[in-house]
């Protein structure tokens, strides 16, 4: 495997939020050139109700002039990453977390972006403020079941590529005993059935494990954690309540002084 590396590196253009690079690469005496975007890290928050339910916010994208369903999450601009996860979930939820989890982190996509995304899960949630975005965000605060995100990606109403990502690192967060074990009784199996391509736990519905043999596949634990696994993160909070049976997420419910939509209605905006 050769190595190239940038031998120049030109500004193309910048912005607040991105900067791109031209960058003259080299190895030994062969060039090539590559456009690089340089951009801060991004952070992804797995927010879980004491009733097993998922916060999750809808939110507009400019770039499909569309709405996607996600979790909160957003641009670190502070000094670590959990404070920045902190704050994004307080901007679009209301909500403060009392426990706090590192599950991981990736690559958005590194054929072109220099940046990664660190995901948390946070726990003991209580709700302090209505949501206030940043200002240039048009939200609304859902939630829904835990066990009900694989069929909300299936059927594509979860669609956003690294949100997808996120409850994969949820399904195998590591732990003591078993690094990198599944998460019993979730039902995600998100990850394996994408990567690995088994009908079995696929969401997408695709090939069976016996039609063609999964591709190997190797998971490192490059930064270890020594931390419970997620049943054992989840469990202080579920309490008598049952989840939710409706397939779809269903709008969070109000605080005091505010007025739930009927059963037929649309999820309404939190505030």
């Amino acid at each position: 495997m050769r190595h190239w590396l940038p031998a120049r590196v030109e500004e193309v253009f910048r912005h607040r939020i991105l900067r791109l690079e031209r960058h003259r690469l080299a190895h030994g005496e062969e060039t090539r050139e590559a456009l690089v975007l340089q951009a801060p890290d991004w952070v992804n928050v797995i927010a879980t109700l004491p009733d097993g339910q998922v916060l999750l916010v809808r939110q507009w994208r400019y770039g499909i002039a569309a709405p996607t369903l996600e979790i909160p999450g957003g641009m670190v601009e502070e000094a670590d990453h959990q404070a920045a996860a902190e704050r994004e979930l307080l901007e679009e939820t209301g909500y403060r977390a009392g426990r706090w989890q590192q599950l991981g982190e990736l690559h958005p996509n590194p054929a072109f972006i220099a940046n990664r995304i660190v995901t948390f899960l946070a726990t003991d949630l209580e709700k302090v403020e209505e949501p206030q975005g940043d200002g240039e965000e048009e939200i609304t605060v859902e939630s829904a079941p835990l066990a009900e995100i694989p069929g909300l990606i299936r059927r594509g109403t979860i669609s956003h590529s690294l949100v997808v990502a996120a409850f994969y690192l949820l399904d195998h967060v590591p732990a003591p005993a078993a690094a990198w074990r599944p998460a019993r009784g979730l039902a995600l199996a998100v990850g394996l059935g994408l990567v690995l391509g088994a009908g079995a736990c696929n969401p997408w519905g695709g090939r069976k494990a016996d039609e063609e043999k999964p591709l190997p596949i190797e998971i490192r634990e490059e930064h270890p954690v020594s931390t419970p696994g997620i049943e054992e993160l989840l469990a202080p909070e579920r309490g008598a309540g049952g989840r939710g049976e409706s397939a779809e997420p269903k709008a969070e419910t109000p605080a005091v002084g505010e007025t739930a939509g009927g059963p037929g209605e649309a999820p309404s905006e939190v505030g």
